[in-house]
């Protein structure tokens, strides 16, 4: 009854360690590495999207600012930056008193205060081009949140398989123990069976020497 009581015991014991473990356990080390390697596959490939949409960031900003500087064909607004180039073009010809100058001083004026206003007035050329910055740039900030998410996921699995060994190791000592039980329990048994066949002879041989 002692044994059977222990039995009982670590019989819960490895019921409660493989549901603490279960994502440890040996016969998942083959699931836990190929979960490595499929979470590390779908890692490179956002990162390679993420690196893909910050070039076309980069070539769009570019594209914009070529834009701005030229204006639009309507003679929409230029930027600060590409009046002022304007303006030392023209001092190279004029005056600061000539017509053209000034005019180009109030533009310059009038762009530097549209810059520093909240929300600036772009061409529609320009405004298209933000606009498909902007999209990329979500989709950046998306991929990346994925990014993130899948590297903790890595951390979880490598982790896991860190453990492995010392779960397997702790697994096969609740297995071995439980063995050893088991066996002595049987042993015990096969005594106890023994005993009472040989008080059952005894007990046989007794009655017939009374009888006799």
């Amino acid at each position: 009854q002692k044994i059977q009581s222990q039995i009982r015991e670590i019989e819960v014991s490895i019921t409660r360690f493989k549901q603490d473990n279960r994502d440890n356990l040996p016969e998942l080390g083959q699931a836990n590495q190929q979960a490595l390697e499929r979470l590390n596959t779908t890692f490179r490939s956002i990162g390679g999207q993420v690196e893909s949409l910050r070039g076309r960031v980069d070539t769009l900003q570019a594209q914009r600012a070529a834009v701005e500087a030229q204006g639009s064909d309507k003679g929409g607004s230029q930027s600060a930056v590409a009046l002022e180039t304007d303006l030392i073009s023209l001092l190279s010809k004029y005056t600061d008193k000539h017509p053209d100058v000034i005019a180009l001083r109030e533009r310059i004026a009038e762009a530097k205060l549209r810059e520093s206003s909240s929300a600036p007035v772009l061409s529609p050329a320009a405004a298209q081009l933000q606009s498909q910055i902007d999209a990329a740039r979500s989709e950046m900030r998306f991929l990346e949140g994925q990014a993130s998410a899948i590297e903790g996921q890595i951390k979880v699995v490598q982790e896991r398989i860190v453990r492995a060994p010392e779960v397997e190791q702790a697994y096969k000592n609740l297995e071995r123990d439980y063995e050893n039980l088991q066996k002595k329990y049987q042993q015990l048994k096969d005594k106890q069976i023994e005993a009472r066949i040989a008080q059952n002879l005894e007990e046989e041989q007794m009655g017939e020497r009374f009888s006799v």
